[in-house]
């Protein structure tokens, strides 16, 4: 017996398997008593048809999972632009090259001209290729190609050249070191000159630029640590994309478009420091940079 589905219980149904996503497997696959809890989970959604079991769920998702497939290679194709609202949005201009690629994938048909709002959430489920800690960033290796050349680590290279300094001085020439530093303090600081500190006291507008560097260091900080904070080592590249993505559909649908969600979704694939950035400004430090940040990235597509 075939199964009628809602665009209701659809949604849903996709909507549970992202919220626990971390069930599935490399795949992309769940469970059964994954489908189980789903079927409980979007009961009260019935409107007509039998009652959905669990067979059933997992019967959907691999249907939308074939669907995940064509609409991707649909994508792919240069020349024509997708939309998650208009399908492959086919023209006059690209009219010709849609009847051959229907003549070669006949299961395209149907996003002549029509989207599939399911795309972002089928993005966040299906396992991505490609993507996290280990794929080619050219800057890194550089920099670990002239360390070894060096024979150096990066972080130690700084250390290596204080250490090396230091070896060329004798034991006898640290006094001397000592004693030139301190004429050079002694002559830039003249006895009987009055401290900084007395002089910013006594004039209105240094204690003014004083106020105002203290504030811009505060917002500085505040910044760094909203989008600057590290991401989480020992958690995968693919699972830290996963949260970005759930997040995204959480928080962002209700005022991006179906197309802007998509776009914004692309460009946490495309890095996952995007990826990262984007979780850490979940923090209250950010609420104030947070759609700027999202628009930001939005508009560069």
């Amino acid at each position: 017996m075939t199964a009628q589905w809602s665009p209701a219980e659809e949604k849903a149904l996709l909507e549970y398997l992202v919220d626990h996503v971390s069930e599935a497997g490399d795949s992309g696959n769940f469970k059964m008593m994954t489908f189980e809890a789903a079927a409980t989970h979007i009961a009260h959604l019935l409107k007509r048809g039998a009652v959905k079991t669990k067979k059933m769920c997992h019967g959907k998702y691999n249907a939308l999972r074939k669907t995940y497939r064509v609409v991707k290679d649909i994508k792919k194709v240069s020349g024509w632009v997708w939309s998650d609202e208009t399908g492959a949005s086919i023209s006059p201009r690209t009219a010709a090259s849609w009847k051959e690629y229907i003549a070669c994938h006949p299961e395209a048909k149907p996003f002549r001209n029509k989207g599939w709002g399911h795309w972002p959430a089928m993005m966040v489920l299906m396992p991505q290729k490609g993507r996290g800690a280990n794929v080619y960033h050219p800057t890194a290796a550089a920099t670990t190609s002239t360390a070894q050349e060096m024979g150096k680590t990066p972080a130690s290279s700084t250390d290596a050249s204080v250490d090396g300094n230091q070896s060329d001085l004798g034991a006898g020439d640290d006094d001397e070191v000592v004693a030139s530093a301190s004429k050079r303090v002694a002559r830039r600081e003249p006895a009987g000159s009055p401290p900084p500190s007395k002089r910013a006291r006594n004039n209105p507008g240094a204690v003014a630029l004083s106020d105002m560097a203290s504030s811009m260091k505060e917002f500085g900080n505040a910044i760094v640590t909203a989008v600057m904070a590290p991401s989480d080592a020992a958690t995968p590249a693919s699972v830290r994309l996963t949260n970005a993505i759930g997040a995204a559909i959480k928080l962002e649908s209700s005022w991006l478009t179906t197309d802007e969600m998509s776009s914004f979704i692309d460009v946490l694939h495309q890095d996952i420091s995007y990826s990262d950035a984007y979780l850490a400004l979940q923090m209250p430090e950010a609420t104030a940079i947070h759609e700027q940040w999202v628009r930001a990235r939005v508009s560069t597509l």
